[in-house]
């Protein structure tokens, strides 16, 4: 049996989110994750800029979303 995706943030480097670095089930909850996460934030351009990689069945690790701001990812999560 294959094992389930997992979803993680990464920050405007494109490098494992400083604060969010942990194992998401499902890209939703990764996205809530860095909303709860930039509220009550003043957040720089770059602080503000999260992306999402989704694990592969061998382990490794494939961009799904680029770094953006994460207003934007409440527009791309809304479809």
């Amino acid at each position: 049996m294959p094992d389930e995706r997992r979803y993680r943030l990464t920050d405007a480097a494109m490098q494992p989110h400083p604060y969010l670095d942990v194992d998401y089930p499902s890209l939703q909850e990764a996205l809530d994750a860095a909303r709860r996460w930039s509220r009550n934030r003043t957040l720089d351009l770059y602080q503000a800029s999260i992306g999402v990689e989704v694990s592969t069945e061998r382990g490794d690790w494939r961009t799904l979303m680029l770094p953006t701001e994460i207003q934007q990812l409440d527009l791309i999560s809304k479809g």
